[in-house]
């Protein structure tokens, strides 16, 4: 497990982890730095409550969609936002990957 951390920590995209109660548990240095603006808290946040409504939508929408391709602005960054569903432990957590400048 720590490996494929160590990885998703190098990717030159920002990668976000939503665990099924809402709360962010992995969010990788690129991530951090485009949530910066838009979370009180990154890591353990709640995206219902430490987060803007921005965030949350965007993880509904994946809920419901099983994946999104959008381009949103996240504080003031445009970004494209990849997202979708994956099964982990049992339960449906969401992956958000965040492309600063997208086009």
């Amino acid at each position: 497990m720590e490996f494929s951390q160590s990885i998703l920590g190098y990717l030159p995209v920002g990668v976000v982890g939503v665990d099924v109660n809402g709360m962010i548990a992995y969010c990788n240095e690129i991530a951090a730095k485009l949530l910066k603006n838009v979370c009180n808290e990154v890591f353990g946040a709640d995206v219902a409550v430490c987060c803007d409504v921005s965030l949350g939508r965007l993880v509904e929408q994946v809920r419901r969609n099983k994946y999104i391709s959008v381009e949103t602005k996240l504080g003031g960054t445009l970004c494209r936002v990849l997202g979708r569903t994956i099964t982990y432990s049992d339960n449906e957590a969401i992956v958000l990957v965040l492309l600063e400048g997208a086009a």
